[in-house]
């Protein structure tokens, strides 16, 4: 009745950080006058891996049926696997759609990505050198992850290697 509190949000977090498939279900909506544009919005600036969400109410039933088909597609998301032809199909049309920042004279070069685990999903990219990777790119390309291959509520770990880390 309260509804979105720092608590919530915190545990959605904590869930994230866990490597754990996560949705968010607002209980209580027989009686919750909660502006759920803003409750979602609050819940997306705030978790990162941008949980798919449901409306529910206990008490009357409500969206109740939801859920154990919500848990049972986000399990199968979760353990899914990219074929790694595919994955570098995609990662060429990222980087043509948004090429990467050039850091000083240097040029980062993405020569291919492959799935290499699941359960999280875990991601590694070859790059000519990771120092030239930044935060808002590696996000960039997280993101782009999550939404070709519907990864919402997952979380996605990218492992970024350079050429100098394989050849030492």
């Amino acid at each position: 009745a309260e509804g979105l509190v720092d608590l919530d949000l915190q545990i959605a977090y904590e869930a994230q950080r866990a490597k754990c498939a996560t949705a968010v279900l607002f209980n209580k909506w027989d009686i919750s006058t909660l502006d759920l544009d803003m409750a979602t919005a609050r819940v997306k600036s705030k978790v990162q891996m941008r949980p798919p969400w449901l409306t529910i109410s206990s008490l009357t039933g409500r969206g109740v049926d939801k859920v154990l088909p919500l848990a049972r597609d986000l399990y199968l998301r979760y353990s899914s696997r990219i074929p790694t032809a595919e994955l570098n199909r995609w990662l060429e049309d990222v980087r043509s759609r948004r090429p990467p920042a050039n850091k000083g004279n240097k040029v980062i070069k993405a020569f291919y990505a492959v799935q290499y685990d699941s359960s999280p999903p875990r991601f590694k990219i070859m790059v000519n050198s990771r120092a030239l990777i930044n935060k808002s790119y590696a996000y960039y390309l997280e993101n782009r992850l999550r939404e070709d291959y519907d990864l919402w509520g997952i979380p996605v770990i990218i492992d970024f290697e350079g050429k100098e880390e394989r050849y030492s």
